[in-house]
């Protein structure tokens, strides 16, 4: 079994190890913080730094203090909300990072003092001051309150998420009497689902149209309807007027009145038929397509493989069928 290498004493990058267990090593760096890394990044020359080299790099195009990176300032403040600052530091300095371009990369930076302190105070310390004086909780974010402005201490505020999405930019305002609010906003304030929403403007319906019309409930058994003085309920009109409860509810997501979705007939399949194919004109007669195939017994298939080997309508439909069995003999 190969010895356990002694790495007390060893310098790599700016880390100098001076105690070791099995998995991790405590390391100084030449900056004066001690850090502990794993065995395995630091002999593969993962880990150089404890975390200096990335600022002063030119990474985040910021340094940040010292103490931030420190055990003492952490345990002196919830680390939710060292967490917090630390994402705002990120999204507005680092480049590598996913959404960079939704913020440093559009100019929003962190102003003063929650960047580099007052002085007396380092940044973390302003921030996690003035959070914890302006409302902070675990389940609060940190909210712009205007979206093209910096974060700073007249620009910020601790909310819930709701109204954090309520405040982005890619959201969509509509103004019913008088009154702006966003999509979601309306849809809370009616008790209509998104799906709903979006179902009713994707069969053309006008957006305040969508927004306003109370959504169906389908499961209310005893729904009552009133037609020419008579009240009976949902299950019985349908019965009477021999319409299916889907059939039904569709045509009122759909715009028909009660009386209309209850009144109107359910095509048969064959009426159906008639008015999606064409209509043919042989010997003087004219019939639908599906009617011409049931009169002369060819499969919609067959004629169809037919018309696409080039034959004519006519010929399509009253060639008969060859007997395959009868060409086999």
């Amino acid at each position: 079994m190969p010895q356990k290498i002694d790495l007390v004493g060893v310098t790599k990058g700016k880390l100098t190890v001076i105690s070791e267990d099995r998995k991790y090593i405590i390391c100084l760096c030449s900056c004066g913080n001690k850090t502990r890394v794993l065995r395995s990044n630091f002999f593969r020359g993962h880990s150089l730094s404890c975390g200096c080299l990335k600022y002063k790099s030119g990474i985040l195009g910021v340094k940040v203090p010292k103490k931030i990176r420190t055990r003492k300032v952490y345990t002196k403040y919830p680390p939710k909300l060292c967490n917090r600052y630390r994402s705002i530091i990120t999204r507005c300095y680092d480049r590598l990072y996913r959404e960079y371009h939704l913020y440093g990369g559009r100019g929003i930076k962190v102003e003063e003092p929650f960047l580099n302190g007052d002085g007396i105070r380092n940044g973390l310390e302003c921030f996690a001051d003035w959070s914890l004086a302006n409302g902070y909780e675990d389940d609060k974010v940190i909210d712009r309150i205007d979206n093209n402005g910096n974060y700073s201490p007249s620009n910020c505020r601790w909310t819930d998420t709701v109204t954090n999405a309520n405040n982005k930019r890619n959201n969509r305002f509509v103004e019913i009497d008088g009154v702006t609010k966003t999509i979601s906003q309306w849809c809370r304030h009616f008790k209509l689902s998104k799906n709903t929403f979006d179902h009713r403007l994707g069969r053309g319906w006008d957006i305040v149209k969508a927004l306003v019309t109370p959504p169906i409930d389908a499961n209310l058994p005893r729904r009552f309807i009133t037609i020419d003085g008579q009240t009976k309920s949902m299950q019985e009109w349908l019965t009477i007027y021999g319409i299916k409860e889907l059939t039904f509810l569709k045509r009122l997501r759909d715009g028909m009145t009660e009386e209309e979705a209850l009144r109107i007939p359910v095509k048969t399949p064959s009426e159906s038929a008639s008015v999606k194919h064409r209509f043919y004109t042989i010997n003087g007669v004219t019939k639908s397509q599906a009617e011409w195939l049931e009169h002369f017994g060819i499969c919609y298939w067959t004629f169809y493989r037919r018309i696409k080997n080039g034959w004519s309508v006519e010929k399509a439909l009253t060639e008969p069928i060859r007997n395959s069995n009868k060409e086999l003999r």
